[in-house]
């Protein structure tokens, strides 16, 4: 289930459908998914969208909802407007990279390009501010979620072209019962960091490349009735019981996770406590 986010996608798991809230057949309904997650509200009453908290944002993504939701209706229509036209041009195809192809691509330069023959856009800079409201109104993303959009030879991809309909991290964490850095820690000399988000029904964890991820990395579907192991208390760390996706095949898994501080640690603690799928909690 790890895989690099230039892979091509698989079939997005049952728990991931569940928290997909856009459509991938057209641009509008991208838009409206953006303003459905941005007003929903965690199903717990502990817990708060952090669009309104008032406090700024560690997440990139989240900051881009932020400012959508600050945006005039009529430029939100605008940009769909504008993108859905550059997708009926013939800019966006199949592109090869250091031996590398990525299909539905389009690259960020040629649409700023494009922008400067459209009516009202006077000159390059007003293209640009255009071009990067495509990720922050959540319609488009970086193919490796590298970058934000800039006017580069980079490839961007709109995710109504995507081949399978994922939960990004854009789409989640508006009512993300928490986010964060979160350490995997495979074996003792194989660990990796990664944006962890727990879904608002605390039943998926999901791991992203960074904090502007399109895509899982992996997805895992916590299990309470899962028996807590017995084990040594982990330092600035946790374990979870729980499940993924491997070759067509749910595997029951248990995953050890580590954050940096105790700063960190504790809020994912105290929530995966409250939502009983913790498996053993830090050590003192």
């Amino acid at each position: 289930m790890l895989r690099p986010s230039h892979c091509p996608r698989k079939t997005a798991s049952v728990a991931a459908q569940r928290e997909v809230s856009r459509s991938a057949s057209s641009l509008s309904s991208v838009g409206s998914g953006m303003s459905e997650s941005g007003s929903s509200r965690p199903s717990t009453s502990s817990s708060q969208s952090h669009l309104d908290d008032g406090r700024a944002s560690p997440c990139r993504a989240l900051s881009w909802v932020r400012e959508a939701k600050q945006l005039p209706p009529q430029t939100r229509a605008y940009v769909l407007e504008l993108a859905e036209a550059f997708r009926r041009s013939n800019l966006i195809g199949t592109r090869t990279y250091h031996l590398r192809t990525y299909h539905n691509v389009f690259v960020g330069r040629e649409f700023v390009d494009w922008l400067l023959t459209q009516d009202g856009i006077g000159d390059r800079t007003a293209a640009i501010s255009n071009a990067e409201l495509l990720v922050t109104l959540g319609l488009a993303h970086h193919v490796c979620d590298d970058h934000p959009f800039k006017d580069d030879f980079l490839f961007y991809r709109f995710y109504a072209d995507e081949a399978v309909n994922c939960p990004s991290v854009y789409t989640l964490v508006p009512a993300a019962l928490h986010f964060g850095p979160l350490t995997l820690q495979s074996s003792m000399f194989n660990t990796r960091t990664y944006f962890a988000l727990l879904a608002p029904r605390a039943e998926v964890l999901y791991l992203f490349k960074n904090d502007i991820g399109s895509s899982p990395v992996l997805e895992l579907e916590l299990d309470p009735r899962a028996p807590k192991p017995a084990s040594a208390p982990l330092p600035n760390g946790f374990r979870v019981v729980g499940s993924q996706q491997k070759n067509g095949k749910h595997t029951r898994v248990t995953h050890t996770f580590t954050c940096a501080s105790e700063e960190q640690l504790k809020p994912w603690v105290d929530i995966l406590m409250q939502h009983d799928v913790l498996a053993r909690r830090h050590s003192a």
